[in-house]
């Protein structure tokens, strides 16, 4: 998302599910620390110590809150960087308190202009449980847009899946714009109810949920199902043109931009399209004379039901990166904390065997510095399939809520996946699941008025 004056951070859960304890909190953009200027603010006041231990750089004072406190729907912690300041949070570093298990466990970092509408930049779960120290920064993901998309689209996975039922034409797009340098970046088509329906992905210069045909052209390039490409032939109109290869679902589209040298390229499967080759700069599939800043886009248009997952690195990439690219949200090669939030994609970020063997349960990096990522497969739980849900309380009518959901394998209770639920609609959604095997749902209430619901005999469902 771009620079903004307000940053907050909600949604916190801790280890211990009792008291939330912290003895630092700060803020990070691609330079380092940036929060020492700006003004912390809480919604509730800690029942023991300060805000101010969060900024002081040590783990000696810490502030303390009950679950009471956080669990609310109206907690936060806001900092306000001034009038006429903004910054481009990237990361979030934690101080953790003496007792592991009152350190976050989860947490969502949203980010505004004016101090309301806010969005959301990182949607973190597993923060890894430590004892006074102050993490390596947290990154920042770039999931897709939860103001640039239309009503009738739901996000999951941390809001890097995007789940659409209508009939409506729409687009959704990615908030954090590139203006300069190469970029990478891939969307999953992951189901399609409507096989003859017009998709397509590319990149836009104007951030807006209005498709191609209602769209302001200045400028636009794609890459459609079909096969098509559209590309701008002036800042008011645009053209299409035979281009590469159909696609379908469960196909993964490629997307590589060098906005200095003002290039375009597209995969599909990891095969470049039209004979192009990004890394070598030769034969892309549009250019252009004019600079702008590009915005990830995705469009479903008047497909009745369609899902499809965003990669942008830290949501983390199937195929190679090109040389000389970067993944769209920058994920650096080292000096941050990479997550794996267990309902993501099956392809995760990897590193040597050594900090695998240092990390707490579920596949949870340890916050430390790490060597370029790599790519490994999910070999317990990976496959094609996938487990769509929506968590209700009972009542008159059901209401939807927002609840952490495990996703068990029957044959030997293991955790395959983890993920919350939606907080608007109650949906949820597991993804590249093994679907030889049948699997048990459980929805807590971390408020406690309600017992655990679950949902057994799951079979995931393959996309067509």
């Amino acid at each position: 998302m771009p620079a903004a004056r307000y940053w907050r951070i909600v949604g916190i859960d801790t280890w211990g599910g009792g008291d939330l304890e912290l003895s630092e909190l700060q803020l990070h953009d691609a330079s380092g620390r940036v929060d020492q200027l700006a003004t912390l603010t809480c919604s509730h006041a800690p029942i023991a110590g300060s805000l101010t231990a969060l900024g002081d750089g040590s783990t000696a004072a810490t502030a303390r809150w009950s679950r009471a406190q956080y669990s609310a729907s109206s907690f936060w912690l806001q900092w306000d960087f001034g009038v006429a300041v903004t910054k481009d949070v990237l990361a979030f570093a934690v101080g953790t308190p003496p007792v592991s298990g009152k350190s976050p466990r989860s947490a969502i970092l949203q980010g505004s202009d004016v101090a309301s509408n806010w969005a959301t930049a990182y949607c973190g779960e597993q923060i890894p449980p430590a004892e006074n120290v102050i993490t390596s920064p947290l990154f920042v993901r770039a999931p897709w847009s939860s103001t640039y998309k239309h009503a009738n689209t739901v996000l999951l996975n941390g809001g890097y899946t995007m789940s659409f039922s209508s009939t409506a034409n729409q687009q959704i797009q990615v908030e954090m714009g590139r203006s300069s340098g190469k970029w990478y970046f891939e969307v999953r088509l992951d189901s399609m109810y409507d096989q003859s329906g017009p998709p397509y992905v590319g990149i836009t210069s104007v951030l807006t949920a209005a498709p191609l045909g209602s769209l302001p052209y200045r400028y636009l390039y794609f890459y459609f199902r079909s096969g098509l490409k559209a590309y701008s032939t002036s800042d008011t109109s645009y053209t299409t043109a035979g281009f590469g290869s159909a696609w379908a679902s469960g196909d993964v589209i490629g997307v590589a931009v060098d906005m200095d040298a003002r290039k375009i390229w597209y995969s599909r499967n990891g095969v470049w399209q039209g004979g192009g080759d990004p890394s070598a700069g030769t034969s892309p599939a549009s250019s252009w004379s004019y600079v702008f800043t590009a915005y990830p886009t995705f469009a479903p248009m008047n497909i009745n039901y369609c899902t499809a997952t965003l990669r942008t690195g830290s949501a983390p990439l199937q195929y190679a990166l090109p040389a000389g690219f970067s993944p769209w949200d920058g994920t650096p090669a080292s000096g941050f904390a990479y997550f794996d939030a267990a309902s993501s994609a099956s392809t995760t970020v990897g590193y040597s065997a050594d900090v695998f063997a240092a990390a707490p349960a579920g596949g949870v990096l340890a916050a430390r510095r790490v060597n370029a990522p790599v790519l490994a497969r999910d070999m317990e739980f990976g496959g094609r399939g996938q487990i769509l849900g929506t968590v209700k309380n009972t009542g008159t009518p059901n209401q939807p809520v927002h609840r952490r959901v495990r996703l068990l394998r029957e044959r030997d209770s293991l955790l395959a996946r983890e993920t919350w639920s939606h907080p608007t609609t109650g949906a949820y959604a597991f993804a590249d699941l093994d679907e030889r095997h049948t699997y048990t749902a459980l929805a807590a209430d971390h408020t406690g008025a309600f017992n655990t619901v679950v949902a057994s005999g799951l079979v995931p469902e393959v996309p067509a």
